[in-house]
Order: C-alpha cells, then sequence, then structure tokens
C-alpha cells in the first residue's frame, strides 16, 4: 500500500493549502451561518451557465407532495424513470434516459456532493441511499457538467441536499401515521451560537410494508456541526448511524400468484439488514487566491447482511421440494429447500477530494480507497442467520481522480465550456479458503473523460445550449473478477458518447426546459458464452434518443390564493444495436412516462393532484410479450397513477395528508429481480409538525 500513501500525500497538500490558511485572517464573526456542502447545480442562474440540462426539486416541493421515497420525488424529474420494486423504495432502481436502472448502477449518487454508494468503483448497486426525508431538496444534474463528479459518468447525478443548522434555536417534531401499519417519527434540535451552528437529527420509521408479510425497521441519527473559523472560511463536521431491518426478497410472484392474489409474498424468511456508520468534514474557503476552496474528506462503513431461502421453479405438477408459498398449491411453480444462504458483506471506504471554483473556472481532484470483505454462508434452515463460510474474499480498489472544466466567453451572450476529468484505479481480489489463498489483480486502468457544451443567451430569458461528454462506468468486481478461481475477465470499462441540445426559456410567468438526446453506448458488459471460466465481455452496443420537457407556471389570483402546474414528460427510443437482438428494444426502457401536478395555495392552505404515468416497456432482450408463468419475462403493461396531497400552516404548526395511488391502481411494476412485483398499492398518509 506504500503506493496509495504516497498519492494520499501528494493529493494532501491542495487541501493542506486550504486549511492552514486559518492560522492568518480575521477573527469569526457571528454572521449566518453559510450554506454548506457541495452543490452540483446550486441556483437556477449557475444552472443557466451549465453545458447541459439539470433540475432542482426546492424544499416547496419536497415538502407538499410529501415523497415516500426518493424514486416518487424523482418522477417529477424529466428524462428520469424510476422503476419500483418493494414498494417503498428502498432500493432506488433509477434509470436517466433509458440507461439501465436497476439498483441504480449507472447513477452517482451524492449527498452533499459526497459518494454515498456501498463501493462507488467496486459495487456501486444501491443497497442502500439516503432517505429523501433527510434532503432539503435534489440535485439532477445531466450532459457535459456532470463530468466534475464521478467515477459514474453515464447517466447522470443525483445529489441529495440536507438541511443546515438554524440561526435561531429551533426544536421541530414530526409524525406520520398512514395504512400498512406505517409510522414516521422525526425529532430535529438546531441552534446557532455565535459562530457556531449545530444541528441534531433522528428518525425513526416502520410499517408492515406494502405487500403482505413485508415489514421494514429503519433507525437514522444524524448531526451537522458548522463552526464560522474566520469571516471568509467554515468548517462543516457530519456524523450518521443508520440501520434498517427489512423483510424483502428477490423473489417475486410467479403469474398464477399475482392472478391470486398480487399483494402476497412468498418469501417469508427472506431479510435484509443495512447498518451504515458515516463521518465527514467539509473546509471551506471562500478567499482562497479569489475564489473558493471546498476541501472534503469522508469514510464510512456499511454492513449488508441478506439472507435469502433457496428455492427452485419447477413445472406446474412436478413436485419435489414442499412448498411453503402462496396459497400450498403446485401451481404457484416456487418450491422452497430447508436451506438457506446469507450474503454477507461490509465495506469500508475513505477519501480525500479537494474542489476549486472561481469565475468560470472549476477543478479538483480525488484519492479514493474501498475495501469489501465478502462472505457467503449456507444455512441448515430456511430461517438460518448462521450457517458453513462457502465463500470468502476481500477485494479493494485504489483510485485517483484529477478533472478541470472552465467556461469561456466568445461574445456577450455565447460562450463555450471545455472539461476534462481523468480516472485511475486498481482493482484487487483475494479469494480465501481454509487451506489457500489466491490474488489477482486487474492492473491499473486510466480513463480520459472530456467534455465540450456551449450555451447561447437569444435574451434576458431565454437560453440555448448543447453539448458532449464521454461516459464512463467501471466494471464492477463481480464482473472484473469472476469466479472462485479468480479469473481476470479483461473487461474494460464501459464507455458511451453522450450528446445532448436543448433550451431554458420563460414566458408568461412560465418557465421550460426542452432537450433533444442521443447516447452512444458503446461496450457493455453482457452475459457471455462460459469458455475457460469467462462469463462476461465487453459485446454490448447500443443507442438512446429521446426528448424530454419541463414546465412550471404559476398564476397569482388575489393577494392571497396562487394556482401553480408542472408537467415533465419523457420520450425515450432505447434500442440494442449488436448482436441477435438487434433492434429490440432495451428492458425497463419505458418509451414514454411523464407527470403533471397542479395546486393551489390559499394563505395557510395547500393542496395538489398529481398524477405518474409510465408506458408499456419489456422485461428482457428479446421483447417476450406474453407473460411466462415463472413470471420472469413480459410486456408491462402501461399505468397511471393518481396522487392528492394537502397542507396547512400555522406559526409553528402544519398539519398535512397525502393519498398515493388513491385509485388503488393495481400493476406490474417490475418483473426484477427474480419475478412479478407490483405496484405500490395504496398509501395514506397523516401527519403533523411542530416547531418550538
Amino acid at each position: 500500500m506504500s503506493v496509495y500513501w504516497f498519492r494520499l500525500c501528494l493529493l494532501a497538500v491542495l487541501g493542506v493549502m486550504g486549511w492552514a490558511s486559518t492560522a492568518v485572517g480575521d477573527s469569526p464573526s457571528a454572521n449566518a451561518i453559510r450554506l454548506t456542502g457541495v452543490e452540483v447545480i446550486g441556483t437556477q442562474e449557475k444552472l443557466n451557465k451549465k453545458p447541459g440540462s439539470g433540475q432542482i426539486l426546492d424544499e416547496k416541493t419536497m415538502a407538499l407532495i410529501q415523497p415516500l421515497s426518493v424514486g416518487e420525488a424523482l418522477r417529477n424529474v424529466s428524462g428520469v424513470y424510476v422503476r419500483d420494486e418493494e414498494g417503498m423504495g428502498l432500493r432506488p432502481n433509477i434509470s436517466i434516459r433509458g440507461i439501465n436502472g436497476h439498483r441504480s448502477v449507472k447513477v452517482l449518487l451524492l449527498e452533499d456532493g459526497l459518494p454515498v454508494s456501498l463501493a462507488p468503483y467496486g459495487e456501486n448497486s444501491a443497497y442502500y441511499a439516503p432517505l429523501v426525508d433527510r434532503a432539503a431538496r435534489l440535485e439532477v444534474l445531466k450532459g457535459a457538467g456532470s463530468i466534475l463528479y464521478g467515477p459514474q459518468t453515464v447517466a447522470g447525478v443525483v445529489n441529495y441536499i440536507t438541511h443546515n443548522p438554524p440561526l435561531k434555536e429551533t426544536t421541530t417534531a414530526t409524525l406520520i401515521g398512514g395504512t400498512n401499519g406505517y409510522m414516521d417519527l422525526r425529532a430535529d434540535y438546531g441552534t446557532t451560537l455565535d459562530s457556531t451552528g449545530v444541528l441534531v437529527q433522528a428518525l425513526h420509521k416502520r410499517g408492515d410494508g406494502l405487500r403482505l408479510g413485508t415489514p421494514f425497521n429503519i433507525y437514522d441519527f444524524r448531526s451537522k456541526v458548522v463552526l464560522e473559523l474566520k469571516s471568509d472560511q467554515e468548517l462543516t463536521l457530519r456524523a450518521q448511524y443508520f440501520a434498517e431491518d427489512s423483510k424483502i426478497s428477490y423473489v417475486g410472484l410467479t403469474q398464477a400468484m399475482y392472478a391470486e392474489n398480487p399483494n402476497q409474498n412468498p418469501a417469508i424468511h427472506d431479510n435484509l439488514y443495512v447498518e451504515r456508520v458515516g463521518l465527514s468534514a467539509t473546509h471551506t474557503h471562500h478567499q482562497f487566491f479569489e475564489g473558493r476552496l471546498d476541501t472534503s474528506f469522508y469514510g464510512y462503513v456499511t454492513k449488508r447482511d441478506f439472507w435469502r431461502q433457496t428455492y427452485d421453479r419447477i413445472a406446474t405438477g412436478s413436485v419435489s421440494y414442499e412448498c411453503t408459498s402462496g396459497n400450498g398449491n403446485d401451481n404457484d411453480s416456487i418450491f422452497w429447500k430447508n436451506a438457506n444462504n446469507g450474503n454477507n458483506r461490509s465495506y469500508k471506504v475513505v477519501g480525500l477530494e479537494p474542489r476549486f471554483e472561481s469565475g468560470d473556472f472549476n477543478g479538483g481532484a480525488k484519492l479514493h480507497y474501498e475495501f469489501e470483505d465478502y462472505k457467503k454462508l449456507v444455512g441448515s434452515a430456511g430461517n438460518a442467520r448462521t450457517g458453513t463460510l462457502s465463500q470468502d474474499e476481500r477485494r479493494d480498489t485504489l483510485a485517483t481522480a484529477v478533472y478541470a472544466q472552465n467556461r469561456y466567453t466568445l461574445a456577450d451572450n455565447w460562450a463555450i465550456t471545455l472539461g476534462l476529468r481523468i480516472e485511475a484505479y486498481r482493482q484487487v481480489r483475494q479469494v480465501l479458503s481454509a487451506t489457500t489463498s489466491t490474488a489477482n489483480t486487474t492492473g491499473t486502468e486510466i480513463e480520459w473523460i472530456p467534455g465540450l457544451g456551449t450555451t447561447y443567451a437569444v435574451d434576458a430569458d431565454t437560453t440555448v445550449f448543447a453539448g458532449v461528454h464521454r461516459g464512463f462506468a467501471p466494471p464492477k468486481f463481480a464482473d472484473a473478477l469472476n469466479g472462485t478461481n479468480v479469473i481476470d475477465q479483461q473487461l474494460d470499462a464501459e464507455r458511451s458518447w453522450n450528446y445532448e441540445a436543448g433550451v431554458r426559456t420563460s414566458f408568461a410567468d412560465a418557465a421550460v426546459n426542452v432537450t433533444a438526446f442521443f447516447y452512444d453506448y458503446q461496450n457493455q458488459i453482457v452475459n457471455a458464452a462460459i469458455s475457460s471460466g469467462i462469463t462476461k465481455a465487453n459485446a454490448g452496443k447500443t443507442q438512446n434518443l429521446g426528448l424530454e420537457a419541463d414546465i412550471r407556471k404559476e398564476w397569482t389570483l388575489s393577494p392571497e390564493t396562487k394556482l401553480y402546474s408542472s408537467a415533465v414528460a419523457t420520450y425515450v427510443d432505447a434500442r440494442q444495436k449488436k448482436g441477435v437482438h438487434e433492434g429490440k428494444k432495451l428492458a425497463y426502457a419505458p418509451e414514454y412516462a411523464g407527470s403533471v401536478t397542479t395546486g393551489i395555495q390559499h394563505g395557510a392552505w395547500d393542496a395538489a393532484l398529481g398524477m405518474v404515468y409510465v408506458g408499456a416497456m419489456f422485461s428482457d432482450d428479446a421483447n417476450t410479450v406474453s407473460g411466462s408463468a415463472d413470471g420472469l419475462v413480459g410486456e408491462m403493461s402501461s399505468h397511471l397513477v393518481w396522487n392528492v396531497s394537502g397542507r396547512y400552516s400555522l406559526d409553528n404548526m402544519a398539519f398535512f395528508a397525502t393519498a398515493k395511488n388513491i385509485l388503488n391502481t393495481t400493476y406490474i411494476a417490475s418483473r426484477l429481480p427474480e419475478g412479478i412485483f407490483p405496484g405500490a398499492f395504496q398509501q395514506i398518509q397523516v401527519g403533523m409538525t411542530v416547531s418550538l
């Protein structure tokens, strides 16, 4: 690890420059605590200068819709489709512009600009994602501007912005109750004393789940301290503890089970436990060489234990094991064995990232290390929580990145933006057994990720933009180094060329954004014929083209009454361009999707009605239309879901209510991971917030 420490020392120099400057300068003041944390967009004014599309879901929008999950919130963003799975959105499946959305693997998830994935390079699957309850607002960035963030640059960036300490001492308590045993308790305390702001938050969320036998229990504790070191500097310290215990499973329903009762859960013994401890610190210097320097250190440990009962899918009538699912007849075709597997993993991530912004220049560097302890146990009963160790591995990744982007003004209303990101990483996998250990490394990979964009201000209200950038996604450990013999699959990182052009404008007090896009995905990792242990190859080629639009407008009907409306729409034609399924549509890429929300505010009252539409889509590369008996493949019909919400606010209290899927529409949301998963059923919530 000598190379690691050497690079750490080199990269730390830039960060130390900013920190060391706290030794001189003005004394701290008691001014308002500034906004802290790295933003990927920031304000609408900054978005207008970016060579790409983006959208901000502000605090007002988040408070009104009271989203159960980040997926529900992101359905208000054009170009984004979020596939439902267990109903509560605890594991988001975010797809941007038709790119593979399974476990959000091609989307970069950040919180205050810092990574949150289990292991951003080696295991990017979103088995953990921040609770949307803790986001003050959400930022979604697509296009050439996203190369400032990595390692994933294929689809886009979703950044959770958390709350800052209040200027005055404030205690806030929120209680929410709902159908299906839903309960949400939150308590926040914050204050600012002289030059120090403190925010402490506690959350407990539980419920029976939106399918029978899928209860969940979540605890989330957070703290944020903002220290004003000088008049132009702050130090932000963050800490988090998260724990989730959920009865969820990969096993969905067969076609017969879905027809009998779509609300049932066949996998009654499966269980997922996630525990996370995170610490981070960001030093911000607002006058560092006439610019702003943010130096962030982050570290977190995540434990993910997933116990799943073993089973066979057997043709109707050929019973070889006792069937314990559904109504107990052999038409279910799921036959459970008296055994299970514990897929138990823990991750350690640490990183250092200084980021500098001055005028039209943005740049920085990152040093990142991650470690995965992978264990698989075989239990002797369906509900066992211990067993015989069958697989034991150690996986680690060392990565560095440097990036820079500059906006050049060519005329009063025309500018171009040039950017480059360089990613370098090394992955090592070690397989352990009782008598031997083997090691294999993929070697060091270096990736150049350029971006080019332009903006043209037609007038004060209209900006035209266009851009192109390189999409990049490093191969997951499970793909790059395969099997117990640690076979190097000789995989390259996945790459694409992403193009977009659009316009941001406003007229008649309406804000309108329209963007056309084309993604040429060149070498996706796909399953390959097993040969000498090789099971994966860079053989996938796809193309995604489409159009996305959003519009927002507000009418003032009287001094106390406002009417507002927003709509987003997305068209995607995503197809395979190579292999036996050339010309077929990509799985889980609906051609049409959109949402409309209309609301009214009268004095202390707010009310809104919204609808979400998702078009038909396929679950497999062959575009199979008829649903298979096991539920794994088949077309999923379009569906339309209606939601309603209301809010009444007083000086220090607010009462609110929401009804999701008010018509209780039943539809197939997914056939992944293993069978039919119905969409979220009707959920009604009522709650209140008190601030003291």
